[in-house]
């Protein structure tokens, strides 16, 4: 468990560096997810198991399921917007994602640093994670965008999905 939360606390904190450079002035260089990110969503799990039968506060807690789930969904939305970061400068999806969502970057790196420290080791603290409560709505936001921004021209390309 304690290379299971190390793990995931560095690819949150990745992950929160990561979507700094994302929103920044450097958009163009991006690479997409951080590499720890996919790593640990694909290697935890076999970490999970093997800590389900250990006993006190190694035994893996169900609960971390979701966790790698949301690592997974994480990983595949980043994958999304990289897509979006590949698509000519000009083209009117990715104009349009950033200006709408520009504020998600800084609430995300909050959030996602606020998680990892609750990953790091601490030596009298139970294995237990506290749920951070939020809703940014990007979704939603996301959808009423490319739902406004018009037909695409190019066949190749679908705005719910990466190509």
């Amino acid at each position: 468990m304690r290379q299971l939360r190390a793990s995931i606390a560095g690819a949150l904190r990745a992950t929160a560096a990561s979507l700094v450079g994302l929103f920044g002035p450097g958009r163009t260089t991006w690479t997409g997810s951080p590499a720890s990110l996919g790593e640990t969503a694909t290697r935890a799990r076999d970490l999970l198991d093997d800590a389900r039968y250990l006993p006190g506060p190694e035994h893996a807690d169900p609960a971390y399921g979701d966790v790698l789930r949301g690592l997974q969904e994480i990983d595949a939305n980043l994958e999304y917007v990289h897509f979006l970061i590949g698509l000519e400068q000009e083209h009117p999806l990715r104009q349009r994602f950033f200006q709408e969502i520009g504020d998600y970057a800084e609430q995300a790196r909050t959030n996602l640093e606020a998680v990892a420290r609750q990953f790091q080791p601490s030596p009298g603290r139970a294995a237990g994670v506290q749920p951070i409560h939020w809703e940014p709505y990007v979704a939603a936001r996301w959808e009423n965008v490319s739902r406004n921004v018009g037909p695409v021209t190019d066949r190749e390309i679908d705005p719910w999905r990466p190509g």
